[in-house]
């Protein structure tokens, strides 16, 4: 219909995108609300982890959705739902809780960097995500025998151990090229 109907000339196109906008805000308000709890609560409850899982990942499809709409809505918009709603509102205490469990929360950020544009991952609450890695980033320098190839396998999924690698290309995402570059050379990382 945008290609046919220009907006600002069309009374009806103005509606339909401003229910847009209403119901974008709505979705993230109603949806994206992932549970802050702690990881003693869901080791001891393994349901609660499943549950906070489908929750992050219920609020990275509802980013993706959002970040659908860039160049029909207004991208100032767009940003402000995506990045301090959706990113900085309900993701980013996830992740800081997920600093227990460093191989899930590398995960994770790996899943929103996958959704979010590139040029949005400088956006300023975005930020948080970048310190969180920059955090996995330290406590990986600090403990490098309880990282790596041979540290991940014997971990069998429990989320404790992180690919240096993967640590690595995330960081770089981020921008921190200093604590890229940190763990890249600790770990012999290209």
């Amino acid at each position: 219909m945008l290609v046919y109907l220009e907006p600002g000339e069309c009374e009806a196109m103005r509606r339909i995108l401003s229910c847009v906008r209403a119901k974008l805000s709505e979705c993230v308000e109603s949806r994206c609300e992932i549970p802050a709890w702690a990881p003693v609560v869901t080791a001891a409850a393994p349901m609660a982890e499943s549950h906070a899982r489908r929750r992050f990942g219920v609020a990275v499809r509802c980013l993706r959705v959002v970040i659908a709409w860039d160049g029909v809505l207004p991208t100032s918009e767009l940003r402000s739902l995506a990045c301090d709603r959706i990113v900085a509102g309900f993701m980013s205490p996830r992740l800081r809780l997920l600093l227990a469990q460093p191989g899930e929360c590398l995960a994770r950020i790996e899943r929103l960097i996958a959704a979010i544009p590139p040029d949005w991952l400088t956006h300023s609450s975005v930020k948080v995500v970048r310190d969180v890695a920059s955090t996995l980033g330290q406590a990986v320098r600090s403990q490098p025998e309880a990282h790596g190839a041979a540290a991940v396998e014997a971990d069998g999924g429990a989320g404790k151990a992180l690919d240096p690698a993967a640590l690595v290309r995330v960081l770089a995402a981020l921008g921190d090229s200093v604590e890229s570059a940190a763990v890249a050379s600790l770990f012999g990382v290209k």
